[in-house]
């Protein structure tokens, strides 16, 4: 419920449209994107060795359910993965 009310606010947030350039920016995944079945469910997303890349992620990947599959591909990305 916390994620949902975080995006409800976005509409009040006078930096509404910048923040929005940004997560286009960022996200260049189309809506409906089906990720392989062997791609890692987030409750199995341990801290390791890299613990800069766990926390890295898990300041986003807390607002979703531990169920959901999710594409990580670790290092300076800059490329959009194809699934």
């Amino acid at each position: 419920m916390r994620l949902h009310n975080r995006i409800a606010s976005l509409n009040q947030r006078s930096d509404r449209d910048y923040i929005l350039q940004r997560v286009d920016y960022y996200n260049k995944l189309s809506a409906g994107t089906v990720l392989p079945s062997s791609s890692p469910i987030l409750k199995n997303h341990k801290m390791g060795r890299q613990k800069v890349y766990f926390f890295d992620t898990y300041q986003f990947t807390r607002w979703f359910s531990d169920d959901f599959h999710w594409g990580f591909c670790p290092g300076d990305v800059t490329f959009v993965p194809e699934y």
